[in-house]
């Protein structure tokens, strides 16, 4: 019997300032093996623009419906640094993979708390 193999990863990017619109909004609404289908950015007026730049189905301005969504596969953060460890940590509790744009952390304590939820999420973490 063979394996099923899902076609296209389903990825949500939280943070759609320059880094994202610049960068990651281009490469993943054109990678054939992804599906970008929801953005979110605590910005409603940037977070509509990257909607329709990019051609994204989904704007929300609350990470939770994001993390909440079980279509979703894979959350990019690119927020400002001070959040990106906490979004981390959520989304890898959320059972999500996780991209996270640099730094990590901004303290050595909270990027190894972030490496123990990694850990014990058995999610794949960048």
């Amino acid at each position: 019997m063979g394996t099923i193999v899902k076609q296209q990863a389903v990825f949500a990017v939280i943070g759609t300032g320059g880094i994202s619109r610049a960068q990651h909004l281009p490469n993943l609404s054109r990678a054939a093996h992804i599906r970008l289908k929801t953005i979110c950015d605590l910005d409603d007026s940037l977070l509509r623009d990257a909607q329709r730049q990019f051609h994204v189905p989904n704007a929300t301005t609350d990470f939770r419906a994001v993390l909440a969504d079980p279509e979703i596969d894979a959350v990019l953060i690119a927020t400002r640094p001070a959040s990106h460890a906490p979004l981390a940590e959520a989304a890898l509790e959320a059972g999500k993979h996780v991209y996270v744009e640099k730094p990590l952390a901004p303290t050595e304590a909270e990027c190894l708390s972030v490496v123990e939820t990694w850990r014990k999420s058995g999610k794949m973490a960048v």
